[in-house]
């Protein structure tokens, strides 16, 4: 995660209300300013992620 993501901290406050006390967020960044291996490296590293938070949560 990315230390000036402001959105994390928000959603797990959000999420915390009704009880989710540990949600499993996934960063996609950089997706812009980047440069183009790294934009093009992220969504294959996030839906990795996914997958494995999916598997996890199959368990």
């Amino acid at each position: 995660m990315c230390g000036t993501d402001a959105l994390t901290p928000e959603l797990r406050a959000a999420f915390g209300f009704p009880g989710v006390s540990a949600p499993t967020f996934v960063d996609a960044q950089p997706l812009t300013f980047a440069e183009a291996e790294a934009r093009e490296e992220a969504p294959a590293r996030a839906k990795s992620e996914l997958a494995d938070a999916a598997q996890r949560w199959l368990d």
